[in-house]
């Protein structure tokens, strides 16, 4: 069953990415307007990278962290004050006992 719902996003958005170059790469490629505000020189695990980015490009850059997990925390902020609503799908499966 999915169960399909929304939800707001308030103020930043965090994200965790891996093998950050690619990451960026595909971002480049995938229509997402964006900027990069701070870390993108060296990023780690230990200290966030910052990115604003177009409200109505959050279901994009989703998509493309997806294929990037990884432990580098990424913090999303949007170019609007306003809360900005996301789709979230979530799969529940029975468990058995």
């Amino acid at each position: 069953m999915i169960d399909i719902s929304t939800t707001t996003v308030e103020k930043v958005f965090r994200l965790r990415i891996g093998n950050f170059h690619a990451f960026i790469w595909a971002l480049n490629h995938s229509g997402v307007d964006y900027v990069v505000l701070r870390g993108l020189l060296n990023p780690s695990p230990d200290e966030d990278v910052d990115f604003m980015l177009k409200a109505s490009h959050i279901l994009k850059i989703i998509r493309v962290a997806a294929r990037f997990p990884g432990s580098i925390p990424c913090d999303i902020y949007f170019d609007t004050y306003q809360s900005v609503p996301i789709l979230i799908m979530i799969n529940i499966r029975p468990t058995t006992n």
